[in-house]
């Protein structure tokens, strides 16, 4: 069941997507409040807030988890899944930080699957790799038990290991067929020399995260506010948003979405557009 769900993710980009199932990068937990960051294959990133079901969370942070969604993405009864664990958790408020806030909806239209993910894919189905665990290490030992070469490219051979392995250790079925046809694919393209790339690189390009304190005394968000922070950084509010609440030297976390920069400042729930002055 772990490696179905695990599948379901990895192929929701396909021409025959499994809807609701999607696989993302836990980015960062926020410590003390059931509030995380996750990053989609797109780039865009949600803050979410998840139920007690899901107690290993922690354990993810930098991993891919799946988020169920039976209607929009993060929307009403969707659950954050630790495919490894089989742990569950409802997501009781989502918020979308690379659309600026607003209501929440699903993309019309996805990226399409890495060479990386369509490899991860295949090795799971065949048992060679336990979601959850480190997928460059799983490839590694793949190619070892092989005879192909251990290095991190793709080559004829592997597809063609990948694909034979497909065919008479997997149960046949249309989305089994796909992924060899998507394999062959890979093959003929001449991908010999692509590195490997998996999920998790292909989801993190871009920067992600800025983590400091603020220097000094925090009030609220007034519409303008500047903070400095600890590392020397100054960030100016452009988003409009009110909210008042002191503290002191709180801890503060810049992320990167594709709108923009957000400010997360502990104890607050919203977490704020802002500009770099310096």
């Amino acid at each position: 069941m772990k490696a179905i769900l695990f599948l379901l993710c990895l192929l929701a980009s396909s021409a025959s997507a499994f809807a609701g199932a999607e696989s993302v990068l836990l980015v960062k937990i926020l410590r003390g409040d059931d509030k995380l960051i996750i990053q989609r294959r797109n780039g865009e990133k949600w803050m979410i807030t998840k139920g007690s079901g899901a107690p290993s969370a922690f354990r993810y942070e930098g991993k891919l988890v799946v988020i169920s969604s039976p209607g929009s993405f993060c929307g009403a009864g969707s659950t954050l899944v630790l495919v490894n664990d089989g742990q569950e958790a409802r997501i009781s408020d989502a918020e979308s930080l690379g659309a600026g806030g607003g209501a929440i909806s699903a993309p019309t239209d996805s990226p399409p699957m890495t060479a990386g993910e369509k490899v991860t894919a295949a090795m799971v189905l065949i048992g060679a790799h336990d979601p959850g665990s480190n997928v460059m290490t799983s490839f590694n030992r793949y190619q070892w038990s092989k005879n192909v070469t251990v290095e991190p490219r793709f080559t004829h051979k592997l597809y063609n290991s990948l694909i034979s392995d497909l065919k008479t250790k997997v149960k046949q079925t249309p989305r089994v067929q796909e992924l060899i046809d998507l394999l062959i694919v890979e093959s003929n393209a001449g991908t010999k020399d692509a590195k490997f790339t998996s999920s998790r690189q292909a989801v993190t390009a871009t920067p992600s995260l800025i983590e400091s304190s603020i220097d000094g005394e925090f009030k609220g968000w007034e519409g303008e506010t500047i903070i400095k922070l600890m590392n020397g950084q100054v960030w100016q509010q452009t988003e409009y948003h009110y909210h008042y609440h002191y503290a002191y030297m709180p801890k503060v976390l810049i992320i990167s979405t594709a709108g923009g920069y957000k400010a997360k400042v502990e104890g607050v729930n919203k977490a704020v557009g802002v500009t770099r002055l310096r």
